[in-house]
């Protein structure tokens, strides 16, 4: 019984790994934090979301590294303005 204790305390104890934002990892990839949250959503680069946001795990971070990864093009058509003439 005394093992099992020790086992649950140890467990409890252990710090999770840090987490990064969309930002953190952006800038370690040299992209704007637009195109990884896109890439994300798009299934492209692997994360977890806790209380609404997205973060990204060392792990995570290792596999893009790793593998690479395509962003995908923003659907957001922009618009040319002329001056009418």
């Amino acid at each position: 019984m005394s093992t099992e204790t020790n086992t649950l305390q140890t467990d409890a104890t252990q710090t999770p790994p840090p987490l990064l934002t969309a930002a953190q990892l952006a800038q370690a990839l040299g992209l704007c934090s637009a195109s990884v949250r896109r890439a994300a959503k798009a299934g492209c680069i692997p994360f977890i979301k806790t209380g609404g946001r997205i973060r990204f795990t060392p792990e995570q971070v290792s596999y893009v590294m790793r593998e690479g990864f395509s962003v995908p093009k923003s659907k957001k058509k922009r618009e040319v303005k002329t001056n009418g003439a």
